[in-house]
């Protein structure tokens, strides 16, 4: 799904904001004031889709091949009720399994986040590895957690 410019601005918005800036960016992450021009260019890839189930969040579907692809959130806090989350993920995982070839789907978690990893697992993700000092945040190497779930266990969530 390309992205309108509607659309970057409510991307770049929900992705500057400061409930949720901290905790997407590592350190090579440009600050506030560059995210426009670097969430432009990162909705523009090619076989990235973007999709907005509910006013203040924000899937990215970034494929890492054919059937791949790794999934990056964010929602703002007190805009998004935390129980509307779940509903609204397995909204967007379920866009995806009707519309596109993807078979595995991944998000990769700091260890820093325990809240995005315990959403992960509420979601039926299951944690399927795990990468050392591969995320640096605030000059601290963390490491990752990579929570995946396939496209038969998404279908048999629908509702």
């Amino acid at each position: 799904m390309r992205c309108s410019p509607i659309h970057t601005k409510e991307v770049t918005r929900i992705m500057t904001h400061k409930s949720v800036f901290d905790q997407i960016s590592d350190d090579g992450v440009p600050g506030v004031e560059h995210m426009e021009k670097y969430v432009n260019a990162f909705l523009h890839n090619v076989g990235t889709y973007v999709l907005m189930p509910i006013l203040g969040m924000v899937t990215l579907y970034v494929p890492v091949n054919h059937v791949m692809y790794d999934i990056h959130v964010a929602s703002i806090k007190n805009e998004v009720h935390r129980r509307k989350i779940r509903g609204a993920m397995l909204d967007s995982l379920l866009w995806m399994a009707d519309r596109t070839s993807v078979q595995k789907y991944i998000i990769s978690v700091p260890v820093i986040y325990p809240a995005a990893a315990s959403i992960c697992r509420k979601m039926r993700f299951t944690k399927e590895g795990h990468l050392t000092s591969a995320y640096l945040k605030n000059g601290n190497l963390c490491d990752i957690e990579l929570y995946c779930t396939s496209r038969s266990d998404v279908l048999k969530q629908r509702r």
